[in-house]
């Protein structure tokens, strides 16, 4: 599980301007929505998945470095 898959972030509807929170859990594991208006929404994560994959290994490496300046 990733360090940020409990957020829930809001996916806007392009047909009704719906916000719908999903977690980014979900959103992994998910290539479509449907709203509450009935119109199919794609889900393209793969910049998102990029980006957190970035932040988790810099915080990731951040964290090995702090064990290492403990005395």
């Amino acid at each position: 599980m990733g360090l940020f898959d409990a957020q829930d972030l809001p996916i806007e509807c392009p047909n009704c301007k719906h916000k719908t929170p999903k977690s980014i859990a979900w959103i992994k594991q998910h290539s479509e929505l449907t709203c509450t208006c009935g119109a199919t929404i794609r889900i393209d994560s793969d910049e998102l998945l990029a980006g957190l994959r970035k932040a988790e290994d810099m915080i990731s490496r951040l964290e090995k470095s702090k064990i290492k300046l403990k005395f």
